[in-house]
């Protein structure tokens, strides 16, 4: 945790039950870490917790109102954001998102929060399962993530309600938030003034125009990428391929069905890049397509297949200076044959995956893998979050 020691923390508190838990959080911020923490509590969070607790622990009044008098009122909320390294917002309640969202400032906090930059702002979200999954409330959390805010997200487990059993709104533990933060000053600044290249997902290579040849990908580890390199301060931009993985994060994103769309929006894309990552799992094999939709009856006995585009090799042959990144999906023998990928496509990288691990590759939120490089790196990561992951991988590729 010492990329958090010693900074200068702002602690929004908002009107949730979960506010007893903001005490524990900004007495380690303070005492263990040594941050210069200030407090801001809205109107409801004063009817959950007095501010004594707080000023206890961080030797500092706690702001309660844009217009409390004594000293410079008046751009408070825009000289103290400007100072902060952070303003984190704890409990985040479906009301703060909402209102950010909204570009609606009718406190002390909820101005701070509109005059912060996004990319500063972590929202740790705490709410009831059902206000959690409320289409509205999804839609704003999905529209603060897509312009770069941070949202540590709420996890199972019993909530206030009691009557309702277990569902996901319970406020992230202390030991994750912590490392959420931690994380964000590690890993910021990293990739500042570097345009990354991303693709994600499966293509699908189409039999008639009904059917298709494709594979189990998502898109989660290509997503995740993307939101890591674009949280590091990269320019980045994401090609997927078809799929309901949602692409929230402020990066620009392209959306393609088939192999040759994913080429197309790719190579054309490619040269200007620092860095390019190919974690798509582009579909090696092109039906003969026909026309229509093929009737039972005449379903053909054999199907003509073909190569689609080596898209990862293709580049390879026009690198110049990109630090180029591959993913290899094997099940036997995977170091040996993604030894000889590396090789043979002139990657700097490659990302082995073997989706015969439990927890790993196709469609899970977690991934395993080994990281070789063309000068002699062997890495091998844990079964972990494709998000930690991704800052992980990043982190070596950037150096």
């Amino acid at each position: 945790m010492e990329a958090l020691r010693g900074k200068k923390i702002l602690v929004g508190i908002t009107g949730g039950i979960a506010v007893y838990k903001a005490a524990s959080l900004v007495r380690r911020l303070t005492h263990d870490y040594a941050c210069d923490v200030q407090v801001v509590m809205t109107e409801h969070a004063l009817e959950f917790m007095t501010p004594l607790t707080f000023e206890t622990f961080t030797d500092k009044p706690v702001l309660t109102s844009m217009w409390a008098s004594g000293g410079k009122v008046s751009t408070r909320h825009i000289d103290l954001v400007a100072a902060a390294d952070m303003l984190l917002i704890v409990p985040a309640t479906a009301n703060i998102v909402g209102k950010t969202a909204s570009g609606i400032g009718d406190d002390l906090l909820s101005t701070m929060i509109l005059a912060a930059d996004p990319e500063k702002c972590f929202f740790a979200l705490a709410m009831n399962t059902r206000m959690y999954e409320n289409p509205f409330f999804q839609q704003n959390r999905k529209a603060l993530l897509d312009e770069g805010y941070g949202i540590i997200e709420p996890e199972d487990g019993p909530l206030a309600s009691r009557t309702e059993g277990e569902g996901k709104g319970r406020l992230a533990d202390e030991k994750t938030i912590l490392s959420e933060i931690n994380d964000y000053f590690s890993f910021r600044g990293m990739l500042k003034g570097k345009k990354v290249l991303i693709s994600g997902g499966p293509t699908r290579e189409y039999l008639d125009d009904i059917r298709f040849i494709s594979n189990p990908s998502t898109g989660k580890m290509g997503i995740a990428l993307a939101r890591a390199a674009a949280m590091a301060g990269a320019d980045v931009t994401l090609v997927l391929g078809p799929g309901s993985a949602e692409t929230e994060g402020p990066y620009t994103k392209i959306r393609v069905n088939s192999a040759d769309e994913m080429a197309h929006e790719l190579l054309s894309r490619y040269e200007n890049k620092h860095i390019v990552i190919m974690a798509a799992a582009v579909e090696d094999i092109r039906p003969e397509k026909l026309e229509g939709k093929v009737k039972k009856q005449a379903i053909p006995p054999h199907i003509t297949l073909s190569a689609t585009t080596d898209i990862l090799r293709e580049m390879g042959k026009r690198k110049t200076d990109q630090i180029l990144v591959g993913f290899s999906v094997e099940l036997q023998d995977e170091e040996a044959a993604s030894l000889r990928k590396l090789k043979n496509k002139n990657l700097d990288f490659i990302v082995i995956n073997n989706p015969l691990h439990k927890g790993a590759a196709f469609g899970h939120d977690t991934n395993a893998c080994i990281v070789l490089g063309k000068d002699g790196l062997r890495i091998e990561i844990p079964l972990m979050s494709k998000r930690k992951l991704a800052e992980k991988i990043l982190s070596l590729i950037a150096g």
